[in-house]
Parts: structure tokens; sequence; C-alpha cells
């Protein structure tokens, strides 16, 4: 078996992280390293990490002044994994996610992404999808992104540690906030289209409405503008 790591940022979620954590040791893909990081939380979140006494579950603290791809950028440092997964601490996945994403993965997937549930207001929306922008993506891939915007939650991305790492890993530049991870799709795609939808529901994205995810639902004139004139013409 393959080693996934497994990337978690953090800040304050103590109320929503135990279920977040609680749904990567549920894998039926047992394989895994959890890197969970901490933005400086004064909440309790290192204690509970460190109290799970769990050799996988890995805990790294930051102070990264608000850009979320810093956290993530560290996670990547100390990652010994092939391959990469992402989830934040207030979304969590269903126990085959990694197993599903894995197999497609190993069997010549670059990059893996699904459908996950929105929880709004406690309530399980299971009739939606999130932000209704979870596609099937067509190729040329750049061109598609760049035309359509940002259809992969993060929360849902596994893919081949290489490509991202090649890609430069996730930008920090302040000024691309939330639109980061948009950017290291972009780039990834410039040296692979083997991305492939998991055409099941995975996971769960939990919409508080200040989640940097609805970014997704503002894809028209503001990250075509961004992307075709920063990344496109200019690169």
């Amino acid at each position: 078996m393959e080693l996934v790591s497994i990337i978690m940022p953090t800040y304050k979620r103590i109320n929503t992280l135990p279920r977040a954590i609680k749904s990567v040791l549920n894998q039926t893909y047992q394989y895994f390293e959890l890197l969970i990081i901490d933005n400086n939380s004064k909440d309790g979140t290192k204690e509970y990490i460190l109290n799970l006494n769990d050799k996988r579950v890995k805990y790294y603290p930051i102070c990264n002044n608000g850009v979320i791809a810093k956290s993530r950028n560290l996670g990547i440092i100390n990652s010994k994994g092939k391959y990469l997964a992402f989830l934040d601490s207030d979304d969590w996945w269903l126990p085959n996610k990694l197993s599903l994403a894995i197999h497609f993965l190993v069997n010549g997937a670059d990059f893996t992404y699904h459908d996950m549930y929105i929880r709004d207001n406690n309530r399980l929306k299971t009739n939606r999808k999130v932000l209704n922008f979870v596609r099937s993506v067509n190729y040329p891939i750049k061109e598609n992104l760049l035309m359509y915007g940002n259809v992969f939650p993060t929360s849902s991305v596994a893919l081949k540690k290489s490509f991202l790492v090649n890609a430069g890993c996730f930008s920090e530049d302040e000024k691309l906030m939330p639109l980061d991870d948009f950017v290291a799709w972009i780039k990834i795609s410039e040296s692979t289209n083997n991305f492939v939808k998991l055409n099941k529901v995975l996971g769960c994205y939990f919409w508080d409405g200040a989640n940097a995810t609805t970014s997704m639902s503002i894809i028209g004139a503001t990250q075509r503008f961004l992307f075709l004139h920063k990344y496109f013409y200019k690169n």
C-alpha cells in the first residue's frame, strides 16, 4: 500500500475538529498520516490532538497571519506520502473516501475530486452538491478551468504529491486569497490532464457563510480576470 498524507489546517475549530479527525481515523484505507497544522489556536486544539496518542496524527503549530496556504504548505513540506489529500477542520469524509481516491491514483489518475454534501445551520442538504460547482472537467483541463472557474472543493481533492510540489505548492501571495487553491489546480493542469471525478458523494462540507470556498460561487469576471491576466497571459 502507498502512504497518503492528509493535510488539515485549523484555527480555533475545537467544536468541529474532533468530527473531522474521527472521519479520517474511520477510513477503510488505513495507511495514512494526518498532519494537523494549527494556526496558534488557544481553544484546547493542541491538547486534544496530543491526547489522541495516535502516532499517525501529527501536530504542527504555525502563525500564518491569515494565509491558509502557509499552513497547507507546511504540511506538504513535512509529509512523507506519495499522495496528498486535504481536509479542512470543519469538513468531514465518508469512510470509503480514501480507498476510492487511492484506487484511482494507483491506476493512472494524477488528481481526484468528488461531490460533497453541504451542512448548513445543522441540517444536511443531501439534495445539493457543494455550491453546485462539483462537475467533471473536460479536456483540456487548463482551458476548462480558466473558462468556467474552480470546481474542486479542497476537502475533496487527493492527488499525487509530485504534481503539486512541481507546481510550487500553494501560492502564499496575500493578493490571491482565497484563490490559492485554484492557482495550484491551474498550474497542475499545465502538467497533466489526468483529472478524475469520483462519481460519489464522499464527504460533507460545512458552510457557515464565511468559508473561503464560497469564492467558488463568484467565478465569473473576478476569477477569470485574475487568472487570464496574471497567470495565463503573463506566464
